[in-house]
């Protein structure tokens, strides 16, 4: 991704959580990896959007993607092709 960003002339760089603070330095997040409500990606997007920077990535983004309840509501009325995916209500497997 740093090499891609470069050949088109943006200066990119790693960003951890052992090393967040370098986002006050940055304009743009783009995470890249896990991300789910509770992980560290989830909490630099939400830190990144409150300081006004763009996010790919974004918290509400995350959110919804990690619903996999909503996303497969979403995808079926989107008509867009998944396996075979069924909703059991919790307690009720068998």
């Amino acid at each position: 991704m740093i090499k891609a960003a470069e050949s088109v002339g943006i200066r990119a760089e790693w960003v951890t959580c052992q090393n967040a603070g370098q986002l006050m330095k940055c304009d743009a997040l783009f995470i890249h990896g896990t991300s789910s409500i509770n992980h560290h990606t989830y909490r630099m997007a939400r830190w990144a959007e409150r300081e006004r920077l763009a996010v790919m990535g974004d918290p509400q983004s995350i959110i919804r993607c990690t619903n996999k309840v909503y996303l497969a509501e979403i995808l079926e009325r989107a008509k867009i092709d998944t396996p075979a995916t069924i909703v059991v209500p919790r307690g009720n497997a068998d």
